[in-house]
């Protein structure tokens, strides 16, 4: 069986079991035989928890879990992000995480609209100093274009990224991305290793 630890697995069965994360069969419509993914995730659940992005003590174990993880990795940073709503309250349930006396502070973004009515990233709360290092946190990756702006973002406020930490690799290419700009990308599970241990378990993956 896939090489997962307690805790992993403990949080593997839960996503799964509140339908965060499923596998079904997508193909492309100019190409209906040529399989486009077998990923999905849906980290709104409306049906069980009336639009709420979980349950506290979910995001809470997510968030204690990452935050072992960079313990582990021995990752070393001034302050967090959370990209994307779902990323955001990660970050602060891994603010939260015991630290032994060490606050860390939040950075977050929001969506404005610039000059040509576009959609764009911005700082929308947080108080840091020129040269801190950030460490990004999001719940997947997949294209790298959500973490390259936020960094670009980060950069043009005198910030540093070296490290960005994930839930899940979505395998589509965007952690290979973000890895050739330099930058280190650790996730707790890869999407196809996730898929491995549910037929294993004898879980009905397929939707």
């Amino acid at each position: 069986m896939t090489n997962f630890d307690r805790r992993k697995k403990e949080l593997a069965f839960k996503l799964f079991d509140v339908g965060a994360v499923r596998f079904k069969l997508k193909f492309y419509k100019a190409e209906p035989e040529k399989l486009s993914s077998l990923f999905y995730f849906d980290w709104r659940l409306k049906t069980h928890f009336k639009g709420e992005l979980f349950e506290p003590q979910l995001i809470k174990q997510i968030g204690e879990l990452l935050f072992d993880f960079s313990c582990k990795l021995n990752l070393r940073f001034n302050q967090i992000v959370g990209i994307s709503e779902v990323g955001e309250s990660i970050a602060e349930a891994f603010s939260l995480a015991p630290r032994f006396g060490h606050y860390c502070s939040l950075i977050k973004f929001w969506k404005e609209k610039n000059k040509k009515k576009q959609k764009i990233m911005a700082i929308s709360q947080g108080i840091w100093k020129p040269n801190e290092t950030i460490l990004l946190i999001d719940d997947v990756v997949n294209e790298a274009t959500s973490k390259l702006e936020a960094i670009k973002v980060l950069q043009e406020n005198d910030l540093k990224v070296y490290d960005i930490l994930v839930v899940i690799d979505d395998e589509k290419g965007g952690k290979e991305v973000l890895e050739e700009k330099g930058y280190n990308v650790y996730t707790l599970f890869q999407a196809s290793e996730l898929f491995n241990f549910f037929c294993q378990s004898s879980k009905s993956v397929l939707s």
